[in-house]
């Protein structure tokens, strides 16, 4: 992945349209009218001069607007917001599981609201919504799509033994319908870890790995007491 050929792309505001240079590549320049739609047709110019395919090289994003650099704040929004989204899903899932487990445990509505901190009223309308169905997948999905063609198998594994450690920690027979914390955690590390340059990526993971390697070893990490 660090062999990556980059392009560096500069992208500016001109004449009522997103103007998208390639640094260095002849002929490396497009507009558009949407800014939605310079990914795409960047990732199509590039590809067309360079007969290389979408997952054959890097782009280095610049967007500027005077002297204002603003493309890695953009992306931390989009980053930021697709987290968002994915822990409101989750929340909102786990909310509406417990509240049917507690209800069929036999609990009124407002004991249930007592537990979960809210109205009764509120607990009604959570228990009228269907479950959430697949709000992993597409997540991991999209993860397969950024990492490349030897990521499904070893993102499957991973994702099986990260699920099958959390559920055996703590023993239950119910059936989880949404992502346990643990599990949402490694999704968004690994989401954020692919936004970032081949070359820093294969850092940003070692240092990573090292890192827990150090804390699976560390016993007063191993004895921290439970809370809830």
């Amino acid at each position: 992945m660090s062999d990556l050929p980059v392009y560096p792309v500069t992208v500016t505001r001109e004449d009522g349209l997103w103007v998208a240079v390639v640094d260095g590549l002849p002929g490396g320049a497009t507009d558009v009218d949407r800014f939605d739609e310079l990914h795409d047709a960047v990732l199509d110019l590039i590809s067309t001069l360079t007969d290389l395919d979408p997952g054959e090289f890097w782009i280095q994003w610049r967007f500027l607007q005077g002297s204002y650099q603003l493309f890695e704040m953009l992306r931390d929004l989009h980053q930021w917001e697709k987290q968002a989204d994915f822990a409101v899903s989750s929340r909102d899932a786990a909310r509406r599981q417990l509240a049917g487990e507690l209800r069929g445990a036999g609990l009124s509505l407002r004991e249930i609201a007592d537990v979960i901190g809210t109205s009764h009223q509120r607990i009604a309308q959570i228990l009228d919504k269907a479950p959430a169905k697949d709000i992993l997948d597409p997540r991991l999905s999209d993860l397969v799509a950024q990492a490349g063609d030897q990521a499904p198998a070893r993102l499957a594994d991973t994702v099986a033994q990260l699920t099958r450690l959390t559920d055996t920690s703590e023993p239950t027979s119910v059936e989880f319908d949404y992502p346990r914390p643990l599990l949402g955690a490694f999704v968004f590390y690994l989401d954020a870890a692919l936004h970032v340059a081949p070359g820093p990526r294969h850092d940003l993971f070692t240092t990573t790995a090292s890192f827990l390697d150090d804390v699976a070893e560390d016993p007063a990490l191993r004895h921290v007491p439970h809370s809830a």
